[in-house]
Parts: C-alpha cells; sequence; structure tokens
C-alpha cells in the first residue's frame, strides 16, 4: 500500500513536471509566433549575417567615396545596391508576394517613408556621415542624374535611365510591394510638378 501510494506521489509530481514544461514552452512559442512576421523579422534585423554584409558593403562605398569625392562611381555604387535583390520573395511574411515594410521602432531604416522588401537601398538604412560625405535619398537622385549625363544628353532619355536603373528587375522603381502614390521614390526621385528626376538638376 505504502509502495502504491509512493508511485501516485511521483506520479503527480511527474505530471505537475510536465504541465510546467508544457506551459513554459507554450508560452514562448506564443510569445514569438503569436507576433506578426514583420514583428519577428524587425527584431532580429540588425543581428542577421545578412545585414552586417550589407552594412559593410555600403559602408565601403561611403569610404571608396569619401577619400575619392570625384570618383561619382563609389556613390553610384551606393545609391543602387539593395540589401535584398529584386524579385525577393519571403524575406518577412506572405510567400506569395514581396512585402511592404512599415518604419517602426525595431527597423533601422533611416528614411520616413515604408519600403518593399525588395527595394532597400543603401540610403534607406545609412548615409555615410561618419565618413564625413553625407549621401541622401535627394543626394542620389542628383549623383545619378550627374552620373548618367555623361551618357545620355537628352533628358527623356536620361530620366528614363535613372527610373530603369532603380527599378532593376523589380515592378516598380520602389519595389514589387504596394506603397501607394505618394512613397519614397515619388517623394525624393520626382519633383513636385511630377516632371522626371533629373529635370531642374541636370
Amino acid at each position: 500500500m505504502k509502495k502504491k501510494a509512493q508511485m501516485s506521489l511521483e506520479m503527480i509530481i511527474g505530471l505537475l513536471i510536465l504541465v510546467v514544461v508544457a506551459v513554459v514552452v507554450i508560452r514562448a512559442f506564443l510569445e514569438i509566433w503569436g507576433k506578426s512576421p514583420v514583428e519577428r523579422w524587425e527584431k532580429r534585423w540588425e543581428d542577421t549575417t545578412e545585414f552586417k554584409e550589407f552594412e559593410t558593403r555600403c559602408k565601403s562605398f561611403c569610404r571608396d567615396f569619401s577619400s575619392s569625392p570625384d570618383n561619382l562611381g563609389h556613390a553610384v555604387s551606393f545609391c543602387i545596391s539593395r540589401f535584398w535583390q529584386e524579385g525577393t520573395k519571403n524575406k518577412v511574411g506572405d510567400i506569395a508576394k514581396v512585402d511592404k515594410i512599415d518604419i517602426t521602432k525595431g527597423t533601422p531604416l533611416i528614411s520616413p517613408w515604408p519600403v518593399c522588401e525588395d527595394a532597400i537601398f543603401c540610403f534607406h538604412l545609412f548615409n555615410c556621415s561618419e565618413y564625413g560625405t553625407t549621401i541622401t535619398m535627394e543626394d542620389c537622385r542628383r549623383i545619378l542624374c550627374k552620373y548618367y549625363s555623361q551618357m545620355y544628353s537628352d533628358i527623356n532619355t536620361l530620366n528614363q535611365k535613372v527610373i530603369e536603373t532603380m527599378k532593376g528587375k523589380a515592378k516598380y522603381p520602389y519595389g514589387s510591394c504596394e506603397l501607394g502614390r505618394e512613397n519614397w521614390f515619388t517623394r525624393y526621385f520626382f519633383n513636385p510638378n511630377g516632371t522626371g528626376p533629373c529635370e531642374g538638376i541636370i
């Protein structure tokens, strides 16, 4: 009888331990997977190898341009380099589409505009200020227009070249997600009257 009572007690203690472990595991699971894919991604963005490699690449363009400011090629490389390639899918959420990344506390984006995950450029994350040469989105517009004006003298062709360079293989120049009519590209790469990137610059 004593033995049976001891076994029952051990079984109850074992079950209680299992219940506690199960509760802890379920709570941890819900904390991670209860969040949206974007929230999960934001939390680990800056810790990824991809991000660190991208940061190194962007900052190397900053450093090269800072040491050779007459060589616009370094600044162009900074302006057209993407975190992920055009057509990127499922880096954040829905496998069937390219997702929109909103500006939230968890992201290192420095622009005040949402971005598509397949069109995150160096200038969305860095501005080269630590090298004494700041390159913003507006600077990139001027840099690209100036650089390509050496090859294209016609303003319409020049505008188209800058737009196509930014677009790459993505659906739009600002990426393959829906950002609405007013977005970072229409705001910084076009004039308020809707004329092309290089009109008024070249």
